[in-house]
């Protein structure tokens, strides 16, 4: 496997999948998506099969706010390999941190981001909407010290 900056075109054809689209928006989206290319877009490949994509949302001069997307059929396969790379490229920036937010409805997601690292730190009560239920997101985060921490062991 290897990974590479998307393109734009890359972006709008893994976001848009109806693999994942449902995952990744809440009632109301109008199916409208430009990528913002100020974002970091890791896209990761087998041969010549798009794997998935991680976009990385600059949060504050220290923090990224890290999206993973990865298609259903690569990601018993694929998931944990994506994390570690999405990890070694991290910490080869200026960044100090990674959050994730994900819905309640996804307890999945919460176990795999805990299982590599990340510390559960807040919910976000009744703050989105899906399929006309309103329910809580979990951010969790995990520091470069803790990844380089858990690489080393």
């Amino acid at each position: 496997m290897r990974v590479r900056l998307a393109t734009a075109e890359e972006i709008k054809e893994v976001v848009s999948s109806p693999d994942l689209l449902p995952m990744l928006v809440e009632d109301g989206f109008s199916g409208d998506f430009e990528p913002d290319m100020n974002q970091v877009w890791l896209l990761f490949e087998d041969n010549d099969d798009i794997i998935g994509i991680f976009n990385f949302t600059h949060i504050t001069s220290i923090c990224f706010e890290m999206h993973p997307m990865i298609y259903k059929k690569y990601r018993l396969k694929y998931a944990r390999q994506c994390m570690a790379l999405a990890f070694m490229f991290f910490l080869e920036t200026n960044k100090n941190k990674i959050i994730v937010q994900i819905p309640s409805d996804r307890p999945e997601l919460v176990n795999f981001a805990k299982h590599h690292g990340f510390v559960e730190e807040g919910i976000n009560r009744d703050s989105v909407m899906k399929e006309g239920k309103i329910m809580n997101i979990i951010q969790l985060g995990i520091t470069k010290s803790e990844i380089a921490s858990r690489k080393a062991a």
